[in-house]
Formats: structure tokens, sequence, C-alpha cells
């Protein structure tokens, strides 16, 4: 099955190799999603026996819930947008407090097709990722539909955290 461009079989590939390696590592992780609306969470849960190695999923959709469940600062949407560097590593960081994880993932943007602008156009998304001991955020400007969007946005997710759990020895748990 083909969805958006990406061959399911290779992204369930890439998602089997990342529940591996986090149960090898005997790490959990967690996801705060905004405009991937859930699909991260729904992804990762069709392997049978991720609740091993997976907490949570939260959508934060609206600037409320971001702030409500996340911790993420007014005045950080107020001076930098909900689509941002900071607010992004904000909802990674609040969910790392919240949740019983080593791993969080966040990710804000704009899949269209209304809601860009010129300094922030449709495609604009953020990924933050922290670790008990690291964070980092990377920007992407993708291009299509909003599904399109959407899976080009979950595809990069994945990647990240494969990339992550490769450099990863071992934690010390909270």
């Amino acid at each position: 099955m083909i969805v958006n461009g990406f061959l399911k079989k290779n992204l369930h590939k890439k998602i089997n190799e990342i529940i591996n390696l986090l149960l090898e590592k005997k790490l959990k992780i967690a996801f705060a999603e905004s405009c991937s609306g859930g699909l991260l969470g729904a992804l990762i849960t069709e392997f049978s026996g991720v609740s091993d190695i997976f907490d949570c999923s939260i959508v934060s959709y609206s600037n409320q819930s971001k702030i409500d469940f996340l911790g993420v600062k007014k005045r950080s949407l107020d001076l930098f947008g909900a689509v941002s560097e900071e607010v992004a590593l904000e909802m990674a960081n609040g969910l790392i407090k919240l949740a019983n994880v080593d791993i969080t993932v966040a990710v804000t943007g704009i899949a269209g097709p209304t809601g860009g602008n010129n300094n922030k156009p449709v495609g604009t998304v953020y990924i933050a990722l922290v670790t008990l001991d690291k964070s980092k955020v990377k920007k992407f400007q993708f291009k299509g539909s909003r599904s399109q969007i959407r899976f080009e946005t979950t595809y990069h997710v994945f990647e990240m955290i494969l990339e992550e759990l490769k450099n990863i020895r071992c934690y010390n748990k909270k």
C-alpha cells in the first residue's frame, strides 16, 4: 500500500526497527502531536506489544491544550507562535516531565491548505526530540497536500527517532 508517496511497508519496517531498539535498550517513548493529529500514536500502535515501549500520544491541537497539558508558556505562544522551535521544544520538555518515558517527540506545524503566511508558509514544521540528557529541534519545509505534509512529518519523526536510538548507549532511569 502506498501512503502519500511512502511505501507503508518501508515505514512499518522503520517503526519495527525503532520498537526493537527501544525494547533492546529498555526505553520508553511518548509523543506530543499538533499538526500530525495523532498519526504518530496511530502508526506505532499498529504493532502488538508496544505498551512495553510506548506511553502516550497527546494531541494538543489548540494553543490552550498546549498550555494546559504540556506546560507550554503563553508567553512563548504570544512571542513565537505555536509553529516555532521554542514551542516545539516546550511541548517535548513538558511531556518528558509528565510521562514516565526516556524520549519524547513533539510536532507542531502548518499542514494547510490555510494558516500559512510569508514568514511561516504552509508546510512549515518543527520537530523536537528530547531525551533525559539532551534535546534537538529540526525545522522542515514540506510541500504538497495537507495529507502529504502530515505523512512527510510522520516519516521524518521516525527518521529522527531511529537516528537518535542508534546513538544512545543507555540511560540512568528517572
